[in-house]
């Protein structure tokens, strides 16, 4: 467009005064240039993303504040998203020696899911010691296994350990040594403070889902905070839940812990990891919240949208200056030297906008 106005300018000036068109031409290029219209989208989303990381929220690239600003529905996993790692453990099954406890000790120091993070907890206040594994292995939805002195370590669902399913309400983690089941570790699930405030907040505005490899134990308690409700589910259902919503032309944010909601993270639009050690994380997503700042996620939600508003005005304001710019250029009433000056200011105006609104709605 620059290139086209400049060539019919000079055309037109060619008739009336040739001797200008250079002057015109040269304006014309020098004012009309989209440099702050270029300036725009790295200012805004990049002053976004640093007031996001000051309040424990870690965005991989200037798209996630996009995605943020738009976001239709919101997802969450259970188990390590809305409840904590610190949840109540116990065991119950047959008695287990202080070297099996080590065993089972040494193999989920391995995984960061949060259900062996709370088993691994729990055991190292029993007077465990760390022992050598050998072939670990994780598979999703389903749970970790090893070798430990010639012993076959199995930890995780129900089927994957051939165990019999407990009926109880809760989270459970099924043991099996050397291909006989053992017991199970059951968790009393605590919830992350104020979680429940910021879904009643969030409900407002958003469609909100929930996500969980559990039991239906808990539907009752959590229904009047959910749009829907969804248990027993595998990291392909997480997965093929976010695909449908998309292909309804929703803009979906997932929250999960990790490795078990890996495909779904990054199938969402946004897909955040909620960790207690935001240097443990899935790569699969887009952004890490700290674990004790998940209070904020609906301030997060708005910093994207007012990232967007401000986006718009500065286009505007932008596309404003250039165009009366170009008027006046066209017109001869602008010298080259004088638009020279005049297009670094609009730059620096762009990047001075963009920077103190940002500030401002962080400081409000």
């Amino acid at each position: 467009i620059v290139l086209i106005a400049a060539s019919l300018s000079g055309l037109v000036w060619f008739f009336i005064d040739s001797s200008q068109v250079v002057n015109i031409v040269t304006a014309v290029l020098i004012v009309a240039c989209p440099c702050a219209l270029a300036l725009s989208i790295p200012f805004t989303f990049g002053n976004a993303m640093r007031l996001a990381g000051r309040n424990k929220l870690y965005l991989k690239n200037t798209n996630a504040v996009e995605q943020m600003g738009k976001v239709t529905d919101i997802v969450f996993d259970k188990t390590g998203t809305i409840t904590t790692n610190k949840s109540n453990t116990f065991f119950s099954g047959l008695e287990l020696s202080v070297f099996e406890k080590s065993m089972i000790y040494s193999v989920t120091r391995s995984s960061s899911h949060p259900l062996s993070v709370s088993i691994n907890k729990m055991l190292k206040c029993e007077g465990v010691r760390l022992l050598d594994i050998s072939d670990f292995k994780e598979v999703l939805g389903k749970g970790i296994q090893a070798q430990c002195d010639g012993v076959d370590i199995v930890i995780g669902s129900a089927s994957w350990t051939k165990s019999i399913p407990e009926e109880q309400s809760g989270s459970f983690v099924y043991v099996a040594l050397n291909g006989k089941p053992r017991g199970c570790f059951r968790f009393e699930n605590e919830y992350r403070k104020d979680i429940f405030k910021v879904i009643n907040t969030l409900k407002d505005h958003y469609h909100l889902h929930l996500l969980s490899g559990d039991n239906d134990g808990e539907k009752a308690r959590l229904s009047p905070y959910f749009d829907s409700l969804n248990f027993n589910k595998q990291p392909m259902d997480k997965l093929h839940f976010i695909q449908k919503l998309r292909s309804q032309d929703k803009v979906v944010l997932m929250l999960g812990d990790g490795l078990n909601d890996a495909g779904a993270l990054l199938e969402s639009d946004i897909g955040l990891v909620v960790s207690e050690d935001v240097y443990n994380f899935s790569p699969a997503c887009d952004g890490i919240v700290r674990a004790d700042y998940l209070s904020k996620l609906a301030w997060f939600l708005k910093l994207g949208k007012y990232s967007l508003k401000t986006l718009r005005r500065s286009y505007l304001f932008s596309l404003a200056y250039n165009l009366v710019g170009l008027i006046f250029a066209i017109f001869n009433l602008l010298t080259p030297l004088v638009a020279a000056i005049l297009m670094p200011i609009s730059s620096i105006s762009v990047v001075i906008f963009t920077t103190f609104s940002i500030r401002y709605f962080g400081r409000k």
